[in-house]
């Protein structure tokens, strides 16, 4: 059965990528002969991370597509991000620690960003660096012990904006807002303050106990449909 999404829909899977060997092997079968010489040059224990992140992409995407998982024609796009060969069935992924999302919509570019929950070493001093000065003046207004998690709401609405657009590291984050507050529930869009009003809209989101994590898509009016794998 093809998985569907509306084009009004923008669809989240969050999964696990704590496999059990027998997956690990399934998800290698997936994967072209580049993919799988490429695993076999890590360390067992990035391997499996590797064919697992891999591999749950291509099963994912195969649902929607109704193709079968190692016979998806990938391939890079406008800088380097990774694409479908046809159609207008976009996604994007992410992970941190064994936590993965793999965001799909139709029709609409998109990006999805996902961190740990964790301390970040001199979290001002590199908001200074890397937010805009009202961003960096939101985080110093903080108390000390916000501070980190809000630096990562942040953090994750950036890099999800930048994945969207596919301008890898060319892009600066200053370069644009973002806010760096905890979503309420349910969330709603935000919009993405770069000098183009309504061409992108965002939702933060908790993907898993201890992460945070935000999807940035084309357009307004789209809904968020968080799915576990």
């Amino acid at each position: 059965m093809t998985t569907e999404v509306a084009v009004d829909e923008v669809d989240v899977w969050v999964a696990s990528l704590d496999v059990v060997d027998v997956d690990v092997r399934r998800f290698a079968s997936m994967l072209p002969p580049l993919e799988r010489r490429c695993a076999d040059q890590l360390d067992p224990p990035l391997r499996r991370r590797f064919l697992s992140r891999r591999g749950l992409r291509r099963a994912i995407l195969a649902g929607y597509t109704g193709c079968p998982p190692d016979q998806l024609q990938l391939r890079a796009g406008p800088g380097g991000k990774p694409e479908l060969d046809g159609g207008d069935l976009h996604f994007s992924c992410a992970d941190s620690d064994d936590v993965a999302v793999v965001a799909v919509a139709r029709g609409r570019h998109l990006g999805v960003d996902v961190e740990r929950l964790r301390p970040v070493k001199d979290a001002v001093a590199v908001a200074r660096m890397h937010f805009t000065s009202n961003e960096h003046a939101q985080l110093c207004a903080l108390p000390p012990r916000q501070r980190d998690v809000a630096f990562l709401w942040g953090w994750t609405r950036k890099e999800a904006y930048v994945k969207a657009r596919g301008d890898g590291l060319s892009r600066a984050l200053d370069g644009f807002s973002v806010s760096l507050a905890s979503p309420t529930e349910p969330a709603p869009a935000e919009v993405i303050d770069d000098g183009t009003p309504g061409r992108w809209s965002l939702q933060a989101f908790v993907p898993a106990a201890g992460h945070v994590a935000a999807v940035v898509a084309e357009g307004p009016g789209w809904r968020l449909r968080c799915r576990q794998w």
